[in-house]
């Protein structure tokens, strides 16, 4: 079911107060777009638009509109970049998984952290660091596996900005592949997508 809101109780106050905005400007695009996705990266607000179709053109009036608002507008169509006016790390992570608050992840982070008494620890659907990058900092080793490239190319770079390529390596693979080959450790942090982890 689809639920008409105007606030989020686990948003970003700036998401929450972008909503209203962002709602006056779905309706003349409703029909090329199936999706939309509101991320806060940076302290930017980042509107990704999923297209119907795979050679879909931007309206100019969508470019402008966003452009008037200060917000970044990205187009994909099944994770091809159609639309993005500026490229970095950050950018090309926006509307990929991540978790929307940040005063509620540093306390799911810091839990999940002071959990884990183990120097090796496999973290399935990884993301880009959010779990393993704090264990890193503490354990031996970590793996992190992760499939969506956008968001290993970020943690590797985050990685890489901490000086931990020591201890921490991500798998750019499906996590049911990787323990096929690696097979399952003692010491597992299993935050997966809403669909779950059926296949695991």
């Amino acid at each position: 079911a689809v639920v008409d809101i105007d606030y989020c109780d686990i948003s970003s106050a700036a998401i929450n107060e972008s909503l209203q905005t962002i709602r006056k400007l779905i309706p003349a695009h409703a029909q090329s777009y199936e999706a939309l996705t509101i991320d806060e990266i940076s302290n930017d607000i980042h509107i990704v638009f999923e297209a119907r179709q795979p050679k879909h053109t931007v309206p100019k009036d969508l470019i402008n509109a966003i452009s008037k608002t200060g917000f970044v507008l990205h187009v994909e169509h099944r994770g091809k970049v159609l639309y993005q006016p500026r490229m970095s790390a950050e950018c090309a992570t926006a509307g990929h998984f991540a978790q929307v608050n940040a005063a509620a992840n540093k306390v799911l982070t810091s839990v999940v952290n002071s959990s884990i008494n183990a120097d090796n620890v496999l973290d399935l659907y990884a993301g880009s660091g959010n779990f393993s990058l704090p264990v890193a900092r503490t354990a031996q080793s970590v793996d992190a596996v992760e499939l969506d490239p956008a968001l290993v190319e970020q943690g590797r770079t985050r990685t890489k900005a901490e000086g931990l390529e020591d201890k921490l390596n991500f798998h750019a693979i499906r996590c049911e592949d990787y323990l096929r080959t690696h097979g399952l450790q003692n010491n597992v942090i299993l935050d997966p997508p809403r669909s779950g982890a059926k296949d695991l």
